[in-house]
């Protein structure tokens, strides 16, 4: 596993022969082009260096050594790549290092170049298995004819860690869409953190402060195989890696489409319900009753009233919803971090502590995605966003919205798109949208989402089909659905829209959607398992 090394490894001896091409008053001893010949050349404030130039047709070349500069390596020895070079802006140089033997693997680590001398990244690599050998390269990846660059300084050597490594790394799929890591920490007691490296990633994935020994990974997609180290550190430097780890999350939805549950306005400071609030309990025994047929639950916001406490969290959202913590998706509300004005301007973090990494795998400030898919052709990406937009802006230009343009940019291809977030653009106090929304609208709506959810408002509302206008668009349009049931209590609309489809402040319950390759199908289910709304829409997969 490749693994990004800090300089405060520091090296050994260089194992490679004639690295600064300086023997013998200049040659290219211990070195030999694969698809690429040889020269020498004016060095990196040196007289000597080596220019590489692709021969050959093919897409790569290299410059690599004679011999294999380590012919029996130890299983968890870390060598470190380091070098300068040279070559035209914008064309990608990399390490190679190619383990041989027991183990047969390759790892790169690549720097565009600049039009003149630079660093080259500074790659490490683990040995997998004891006995084998290792082979360094040099190479230009997307070559094309006439390319060329040039190298100098080059090293290949040992670290010099004294900080005892972490041991035992266990990795365990515990869904379709997470992988928790476990490990024994590193004995040295100055230790203040760990670096996760994931699938010969050459950075780390996380960072892990001590004294946690864990790590969740919910960026993850089903039926993948993913393979994990650890390194231990602090101020002066860090360990060779732990033991390598590989899980494999299972398939989704059994290849039949996907099935989710979400609600919104959940849980109050309270386990006794009343006829009139605090219905998190049987929200949550409905979706509990289904839970082995779903493949995720999504939160739609203010998740704990009041004001989300984390103390409040802690006691109440998780003797409910906290069931099945496991298959969650957060949505963050304004009351989960006290923006609410019933909240006297007393901010909470209750929200991100209690969800953790789930609040945002791969996003930040509570924004994130996550692709879903049943392995026979239902993909999706769902798009979660914070609408606390006073604190996390929304508008054009702003963090939050270039993460969703990107956030479908990059979408797979045949994926469709739906997204949340808690505050309603239409809603019954707002016919002609929340002009904070229309942003994420006018995004969404481009890139043909099928669905947005939100909650914030107490009731069941379904949305024809709209533009971000307000105009119903059979064709083209967003079906909007509020679902703030999950029990904290019910409201009711200020105006009915001519665009409402169904409307419903009776009944507390769950949305759950059944995802399929180019439709999705939805049932609003109460508290009691009757089925209040039903129907289904196509989805456009992106190209």
């Amino acid at each position: 596993m490749a693994v990004l090394a800090t300089s405060a490894l520091g090296a050994g001896t260089n194992l490679l022969t004639n690295g600064d091409f300086e023997a013998g008053g200049g040659s290219l001893t211990g070195w030999k082009g694969q698809n690429g010949t040889l020269s020498l050349v004016a060095g990196d404030a040196s007289t000597n260096a080596a220019k590489v130039t692709r021969s050959a047709s093919t897409g790569t070349y290299a410059i690599k050594t004679a011999t294999d500069p380590v012919s029996t390596a130890g299983a968890g020895d870390v060598y470190v790549a380091d070098g300068r070079f040279n070559a035209p802006a914008g064309k990608n140089v990399c390490f190679k290092v190619k383990e041989s033997g027991t183990t047969s693997k390759t790892v790169t680590g690549c720097t565009l170049g600049t039009g003149g001398w630079a660093t080259l990244a500074e790659l490490s690599y683990t040995v997998v298995s004891t006995g084998d050998s290792l082979t360094f390269f040099v190479e230009q990846k997307a070559a094309v004819a006439g390319d060329s660059f040039v190298v100098d300084n080059l090293s290949f050597s040992t670290t010099g860690s004294t900080i005892a490594p972490p041991t035992s790394l266990q990795a365990t799929a515990t869904s379709p869409t997470e992988i928790d890591l476990t490990w024994n920490a590193s004995t040295t007691p100055t230790v203040t953190g760990y670096h996760v490296f994931k699938d010969d990633g050459p950075q780390p994935f996380a960072t892990v402060n001590a004294p946690s020994h864990s790590f969740e990974d919910l960026a993850v997609p089903p039926a993948t195989t993913h393979h994990y180290m650890v390194t231990a550190f602090d101020g002066s430097g860090e360990s060779v890696a732990s033991n390598e780890a590989t899980a494999t999350t299972p398939s989704q939805g059994g290849g039949g489409g996907l099935v989710i549950a979400a609600a919104g306005d959940i849980a109050c400071a309270s386990l006794t319900p009343t006829s009139t609030k605090c219905h998190q309990q049987a929200t949550a025994n409905l979706i509990k009753s289904r839970l082995a047929g779903l493949d995720s639950v999504f939160t739609l916001g203010d998740n704990q009233y009041p004001c989300g406490s984390l103390a409040n969290f802690q006691t109440y959202y998780d003797a409910s919803w906290g069931a099945f913590i496991g298959k969650t998706h957060p949505t963050v509300g304004d009351q989960d971090i006290g923006a609410s004005t019933s909240c006297d301007g007393k901010p909470q973090n209750g929200y991100f502590q209690y969800f953790g990494a789930r609040a945002q795998p791969n996003g930040t400030n509570g924004y994130y995605f996550v692709d879903l898919s049943d392995g026979n052709g239902a993909n999706w990406r769902i798009i979660d966003l914070n609408g606390n937009c006073t604190s996390t802006p929304c508008a054009v230009g702003s963090p939050q919205e270039v993460f969703l343009k990107n956030a479908i940019n990059t979408t797979p291809s045949g994926s469709c798109i739906m997204a949340m977030w808690h505050q309603p653009f239409f809603s019954g106090s707002s016919l002609n949208g929340h002009s904070a929304y229309k942003p994420f609208w006018d995004d969404l709506y481009a890139a043909h989402a099928a669905l947005v959810l939100n909650g914030h408002a107490h009731y069941y509302e379904r949305y024809k089909p709209q533009n971000p206008s307000g105009a119903v668009d059979p064709a083209n349009g967003i079906t909007e659905m509020i679902v703030g049931t999950g029990g904290i209590n019910h409201g009711s609309a200020k105006v009915i829209s001519p665009n409402t489809a169904v409307y419903n402040n009776t009944n507390w319950g769950a949305i759950f959607l059944t995802l399929n390759a180019s439709s999705v199908d939805w049932q609003f289910v109460n508290e009691g398992g009757q089925t209040v709304d039903s129907g289904t829409r196509s989805c456009t997969p992106r190209p």
